[in-house]
């Protein structure tokens, strides 16, 4: 899965780069170079509705930074998750935690950061974030059951691995 990632990021780079205007899978037009507007995040969010990550990447790349800040904390934070659907969970972790530091109450930044420390095999780590998520999201009076019900599931998955790892001792 990890080589089929690398290959569909190469596919959206090398189409992103094309000649200015590069063609989303339905043949609409990318709008590809630095926008700063409300409606500059709309086809990397089409392209990830669509599971194009690959391509999201290049798109939200290619918009740069946001100049108002709620605008640029999503961009960065969809930007995080089409790292994470892509295999690259390292650059999802950074992204996501340069989304928090403008936005501390955006679920969806805790869920990928969360999600990328699991799959770097972290998971205390990765619970600790989630423990965070939810007191923040609480404390901007937003609903964290989604964040605080991957914590608990975690959270039980550890505790049945650690169990089993102590009674094959």
């Amino acid at each position: 899965m990890r080589k089929m990632s690398v290959i569909g990021l190469a596919l959206g780079l090398t189409l992103g780069s094309a000649v200015g205007g590069a063609l989303r899978a339905d043949g609409a037009a990318l709008n590809l170079g630095k926008q700063d507007s409300p409606t500059a995040l709309r086809d990397g969010e089409r392209l990830m509705a669509s599971g194009d990550y690959a391509i999201a990447v290049t798109v939200l790349q290619s918009v740069g930074v946001q100049s108002e800040s709620a605008r640029e904390a999503q961009r960065l934070s969809d930007l995080a998750k089409s790292f994470l659907y892509t295999g690259y969970f390292e650059q999802a972790e950074n992204t996501a935690t340069q989304a928090l530091a403008l936005d501390k109450s955006r679920e969806e930044a805790w869920s990928t950061l969360g999600a990328a420390q699991v799959f770097e095999m972290r998971r205390s780590i990765a619970l600790e974030t989630f423990s965070k998520g939810v007191a923040e999201l609480k404390a901007a009076h937003k609903n964290a059951t989604h964040l605080a019900a991957t914590h608990d599931y975690l959270q039980a998955l550890v505790q049945e691995q650690d169990g089993s790892m102590v009674a094959a001792k």
